[in-house]
């Protein structure tokens, strides 16, 4: 099986999670961080899914769930993403 990794909304849901805001506020950041709509359902999903991956992770490799996030996210590439689905944004 390949080696599983944090999804790029995965991560961001992690990032906006330590943060510690309400639920819908970090809903809000999410969805500008990713440039596509998440939800309640989805966003409660990756969470969980996220925070198993982390928990799955053996020790030597992880060195603790925080560490581990560290490390994965510095691993990824970054893309820049633009806010263009806001609604009245003009673009410009």
């Amino acid at each position: 099986m390949a080696e599983e990794r944090l999804t790029e909304l995965q991560a961001a849901i992690l990032e906006i999670e330590a943060l510690g805001l309400p639920r819908r506020d970090a809903m809000r950041l999410v969805t500008q961080r990713v440039g596509y709509f998440v939800g309640q359902a989805r966003y409660a999903q990756e969470l969980a899914k996220a925070r198993k991956l982390l928990t799955s992770l053996p020790p030597d490799v992880a060195g603790g769930g925080e560490d581990a996030l560290v490390r994965s996210l510095e691993q990824r590439p970054r893309i820049p993403r633009s806010a263009t689905h806001q609604i009245g944004s003009t673009g410009g």
